[in-house]
């Protein structure tokens, strides 16, 4: 979802009501940025995008207090101690895909806020949720994945899924015919036993099919 500075005043994120809109260069950009009330009534300077992403919602004195309590609940937050590999990848997991459905600065927006996916409410809010709903992914080779690509991230949209699955799913997986069969390159690379980046790449330089999949020989 885009937002437009003239509709930013007065727009509430978690605890943060938005007061003013203004611009201030950081290193080679310029970033929007924004100030805000919090409920408690202290203010808070902070650049826009960390707020639809759920990134800072209170102000800097709130945060202190609740910081230590946070970390108790489920102990997955970046800096938490003892926290194992499966939750790193939980936690890492729910803030990236936040930050593709909100953060326009993100290199992959355009392919989901962009495109309209958005977070539901109860996963935007709270990481304690989504862990309720996903689980810890089975291994670090799993990820999350929308069984309807033009869906939004949700309980009833989402599971953990190995990368190769995933990759299956994608918009842009190309179906590839040869000797008689259609299948991604995903499949077709499993088939094979050839690099899908491999199969796609040989495709692109002007192979036939057959002969990226290695059936023909190439002259």
């Amino acid at each position: 979802m885009r937002y437009y500075d003239n509709d930013l005043i007065g727009m509430k994120f978690s605890s943060l009501t938005i007061t003013r809109v203004f611009r201030e260069k950081k290193a080679s950009r310029m970033a929007r940025m924004v100030e805000c009330v919090c409920d408690c009534g202290n203010v808070r300077v902070s650049e826009f995008c960390n707020l639809p992403t759920g990134n800072t919602k209170i102000c800097k004195e709130c945060s202190s207090q609740k910081k230590s309590k946070s970390k108790r609940v489920h102990g997955h937050s970046e800096g938490a101690k003892g926290r194992n590999d499966l939750e790193k990848k939980c936690y890492y997991t729910w803030q990236a895909m936040k930050r593709r459905c909100y953060n326009e600065n993100d290199k992959r927006f355009s392919d989901y806020g962009g495109r309209g996916i958005s977070v539901s409410n109860e996963w935007m809010n709270s990481y304690e949720l989504f862990l309720i709903d996903m689980g810890l992914p089975p291994s670090k080779d799993y990820q999350i994945d929308r069984s309807d690509n033009n869906g939004n991230y949700n309980k009833g949209n989402c599971g953990w899924v190995t990368r190769s699955d995933n990759a299956r799913n994608k918009r842009n997986n190309k179906l590839i015919s040869a000797n008689g069969e259609t299948k991604t390159q995903v499949e077709w690379s499993e088939v094979t036993g050839i690099k899908r980046e491999t199969i796609a790449m040989r495709i692109r330089r002007g192979w036939t099919e057959e002969q990226a999949l290695g059936f023909i020989p190439r002259k």
